[in-house]
């Protein structure tokens, strides 16, 4: 959740049907930061960003690199991992109000 703990119980009820589901293993989402990815600018800006996390296998070895072709992918987990992000971006939609958003480092110097 990148340090964003308003928007915990949010998250929680976004992703609660996925829970109930036996086929998809969730795990606690997490408040720990991340970056190198394309959500950061978003989270520096004030809003919400996030990034999810399915099993690495080989992304260390093949992400960015000549090997990184699509005779590579894990279909099962692509199809997976859509299934969860649509889940969630429909229960995102449907809030009556946006996230919560965190103070951006501009709104923290202008207090």
């Amino acid at each position: 959740m990148m340090g964003n703990y308003a928007v915990r119980e949010t998250i929680d009820h976004a992703l609660y049907p996925l829970a109930k589901a036996k086929e998809i293993e969730l795990v606690e989402p997490s408040l720990r930061r991340e970056g190198g990815s394309d959500h950061v600018p978003f989270d520096e800006a004030g809003v919400p960003g996030f990034w999810c996390v399915q099993d690495v296998a080989d992304y260390d070895k093949m992400h960015h690199s000549q090997a990184d072709r699509l005779e590579h992918v894990r279909w099962d987990d692509l199809t997976e991992g859509a299934q969860v992000l649509a889940v969630f971006a429909y229960n995102v939609a449907q809030l009556p109000e946006l996230l919560p958003r965190k103070a951006t480092k501009e709104k923290k110097a202008d207090q």
